[in-house]
């Protein structure tokens, strides 16, 4: 609904009187959102009904806007569930992760620690190989973008020449085709030949 808001400030000149605002909200809503405003949307006695746009917002509010969303972001953010899964594109993983940031209202100081934390092992260590001391918390996440997407071909590479040497060992180690062969006596010797 923040965009609701930011409408009515900069197009003030359309929404000249709160009737105008009111309107403009009912008419963004459908379905449960329009059925919650229904009751006090117009009524015939007046009672009861929305005096202002804000009002409207705040009702919906406590019906769709989770009260407990910073709470339970934070517990989700705290959990094993908010780290990077072992097969898990780190960019993919980096996006969750900054939006959890976001809704646990983590201060900013704590990114870096946290992220290191929750990326997987491999990634780690590699990170711990590293000579260089990430300056900014920006240049660690290009670099682990980057190590995530090397290591990623690399195992591609690893799997394809893995199974490349199965495929080769078992045509190896098939038993050879017997060949058929027959024997005679010819003159008092033994003649052998293969089909």
């Amino acid at each position: 609904m923040k965009s609701v808001l930011s409408k009515f400030d900069v197009n003030a000149d359309h929404f000249t009187n709160e009737k105008a605002k009111i309107a403009y909200v009912y008419n963004l809503t459908k379905g449960k959102a329009q059925g919650y405003l229904e009751p006090r949307y117009k009524t015939l006695d007046g009672v009861n009904e929305f005096r202002t746009a804000d009002e409207m917002i705040r009702h919906l509010s406590t019906i769709f806007v989770d009260l407990f969303k910073v709470r339970n972001a934070k517990l989700k953010y705290r959990s094993t569930e908010s780290s990077i899964k072992t097969r898990q594109l780190f960019s993919k993983f980096y996006n969750e992760f900054l939006q959890l940031i976001s809704d646990a209202c983590i201060p900013e100081e704590d990114y870096r620690d946290d992220l290191v934390d929750k990326i997987t092992l491999s990634l780690q260590k590699a990170l711990m190989a590293h000579k260089t001391e990430f300056t900014t918390y920006q240049s660690l996440t290009e670099y682990l973008i980057g190590l995530n997407q090397r290591q990623r071909h690399l195992r591609e590479k690893e799997n394809l020449f893995s199974n490349r040497r199965r495929a080769t060992a078992t045509v190896s180690t098939a038993a050879p085709t017997p060949v058929a062969s027959t024997s005679a006596v010819t003159g008092g010797t033994l003649v052998r030949s293969s089909a």
